[in-house]
């Protein structure tokens, strides 16, 4: 019996790492490189800039409360893409493509590049830009807002598009305006349209925000 036992024993343990997550290491089917990610939709999320940092919050930001008012050079959206993550492996015979769980953190980043954007306002903005306008020409972008510093290199749309043109190599980007509202204390929500090269197009608005100037 106890025999038995040590030999299902083995069995099972040999049918797990055959089909299993350890099957990738034993067997080499893991890819050498990161894998990428597919991008399935956006978040947003109102942030605003404090300059200060606390224990619970060590950024020089934090999210927008519900109906704060945020001085509108201080604010800024950052905007996640929702995603799937994959590894494009070739298998030995040559035959298809595996998603595999070996590694899924996607810092390879997206196979499909971003072709262009639209922030679009769904009040009057200020004189120059009113409901339903494009907001392209006052719109600034960062993907690489880890530290102080980085709140100053906000950069128009153009490098962005041009430097994710083939791969989107971060899994979100920030957004902030240039220019004030007309009205201090008006609440404010911004449509994005954001289009892959493909031609996929994904959509989000923001929540509203209280904006004063």
């Amino acid at each position: 019996m106890r025999s038995l036992r040590k030999i299902l024993y083995r069995t099972i343990t040999l049918v797990l790492l055959m089909t299993g997550p350890a099957a990738c290491f034993f067997f080499g089917n893991c890819p050498d490189v990161l894998p990428y990610f597919s991008i399935q939709g956006l978040r947003m999320s109102n942030l605003v800039y404090t300059g200060q940092t606390t224990a619970q919050r060590p950024y020089k930001w934090r999210a927008v409360e519900d109906n704060e008012p945020v001085y509108w050079n201080n604010y800024f959206v950052r905007t996640y893409f929702e995603s799937i993550f994959h590894a494009q492996y070739e298998n030995s015979n040559g035959y298809g493509l595996y998603a595999l769980d070996c590694n899924s953190n996607g810092e390879r980043g997206s196979k499909v590049g971003v072709d262009t954007m639209y922030l679009v306002t769904l009040q009057d903005y200020n004189s120059q830009y009113l409901q339903n306008d494009t907001l392209n020409n006052i719109m600034l972008i960062n993907d690489e807002l880890l530290n102080i510093q980085d709140f100053k290199n906000f950069t128009d749309l153009s490098k962005y598009t041009q430097n994710n043109s083939d791969v989107i190599r971060k899994g979100y980007f920030d957004f902030k305006l240039t220019e004030p509202p007309l009205n201090s204390n008006d609440e404010y929500r911004f449509k994005l349209i954001f289009i892959l090269k493909s031609g996929e197009e994904f959509e989000k608005i923001s929540e509203p925000v209280r904006l004063t100037k």
